[in-house]
Parts: structure tokens; sequence; C-alpha cells
């Protein structure tokens, strides 16, 4: 599986948590997520919303 950039260690994205990777592995297909699932990603990985918007932006 080729990982985003952003997922790479080193990164500025390193905070994001399991859950998050798997949601964007799980709809890699169609990475878009609602304002719901977006506020679910932020509070599972401890980011500001405007952090995931920013993040699945990359």
């Amino acid at each position: 599986m080729n990982l985003p950039l952003a997922l790479c260690s080193g990164s500025p994205h390193e905070e994001l948590k399991g859950s998050d990777i798997q949601w964007l592995y799980k709809h890699r297909d169609n990475p878009y997520p609602t304002k719901t699932e977006k506020i679910l990603l932020a509070l599972g990985s401890q980011m500001t919303l405007v952090q995931v918007r920013r993040f699945l932006l990359l």
C-alpha cells in the first residue's frame, strides 16, 4: 500500500491516530468524508477540524 506523503514519518501529521489512517485506507476510492465524519476524525485524533480538513487536502 502506498501511503500519502502526509503519513510518512517526520511529517507534520504524525499525530494522526490509527483510526484516521484506517478511515483513509477504507475510503481510498472516495476519500471525501462528510462533515460528520470529519468531526469524528478530529475527535478521534485530537486534531482540530481545520487540521483534519487541511490534511485531507494533501
